[in-house]
């Protein structure tokens, strides 16, 4: 029989302002800033339209986090006594910088949701095609799109690319277009 914590890293990390709706287990650790606490966090970031938990991606190796037994995927619910479920990453950002070297903060943390997906990994550039090539020579190259693809469709989007055809628009939004070799000079490939 599954344990508590292996049945809720099954569920995805649907976001809750309230700490006592979290399913996962609550771990309070102490954890000292030597100079930094050693995680990398994502989430709340002003990209995605729903709230996100403020989720642990990674714990550097021998840091103070790591020795405390922090782990990728711990969702951060309390930093000193301040809830933290919705608020913007920079904030934490900024309030984790405001503890000094060698001071000890307590950090309540909610363990066994999977890590939840990034807006990073929804996005693609999607080259258009031209068989006649009459467009690809007006412009040098041929049409692009820059999609945030729908968490539902991401699946059916990945298996449908190869062919090449798809409209784009039936699986999500296109954040913009143009036509070319070269993407705008804002655009990075990931």
């Amino acid at each position: 029989m599954p344990s508590k914590s292996e049945e809720v890293k099954k569920l995805e990390p649907i976001f809750t302002p309230y700490p006592a709706e979290l399913k996962g287990e609550i771990i309070n650790v102490g954890i000292k800033k030597d100079p930094t606490f050693g995680i990398f966090i994502f989430g709340m970031n002003g990209i995605c339209v729903e709230n996100e938990f403020i989720q642990v991606t990674e714990v550097v190796p021998e840091s103070p986090a790591h020795i405390c037994g922090v782990l990728p995927g711990d969702i951060i619910v309390y930093i000193k006594q301040e809830c933290v479920l919705g608020t913007w990453r920079e904030d934490v950002l900024t309030l984790l910088d405001s503890f000094s070297v060698g001071d000890t903060v307590n950090f309540q943390l909610c363990r066994g949701y999977a890590l939840q997906e990034t807006m990073d990994s929804r996005i693609y550039i999607v080259r258009g095609r031209d068989p006649t090539n009459l467009f690809s020579s007006a412009t040098r190259g041929g049409a692009w799109h820059y999609v945030l693809v729908d968490k539902d469709k991401k699946e059916d989007f990945q298996e449908n690319i190869e062919t090449g055809n798809l409209d784009v628009a039936d699986y999500g939004r296109i954040l913009c277009s143009g036509w070319g070799n070269t993407l705008h000079k804002t655009l990075k490939l990931k």
